[in-house]
């Protein structure tokens, strides 16, 4: 979403004074979710969404050093959500990062 904001204001920018600019950048950024709305909204987990999914797979690495304790962090969600390729991105994205 960010990128495509900064493409909107670019096309906007030339030939705006600097306060002009400023305005523009405050009226576009109010499209902007809060991080609350992205990672809180029950609404955004009820159905699969490969790209949240495979943030959260990475969420789960910060988690823990452990590898055993991220794992159990993905497997819980995936329990919870009864989504199973949760675990499966997870074992996808440990194996491509060498992080076994």
């Amino acid at each position: 979403m960010v990128n495509k904001l900064t493409k909107e204001i670019e096309k906007k920018a030339s030939g705006l004074t600097d306060s002009a600019l400023k305005n523009e950048i405050l009226l576009l950024g109010g499209r902007v979710q809060d991080t609350d709305y992205y990672y809180r909204e029950p609404k955004r987990w009820q159905k699969y969404s490969a790209p949240l999914a495979n943030e959260f797979v990475h969420l789960a690495f910060c988690e823990s050093k452990d590898l055993a304790g991220c794992r159990a962090t993905v497997s819980t969600l995936a329990a919870k959500l009864k989504e199973p390729r949760l675990e499966a991105m997870f074992d996808e994205q440990v194996t491509a990062e060498e992080r076994a």
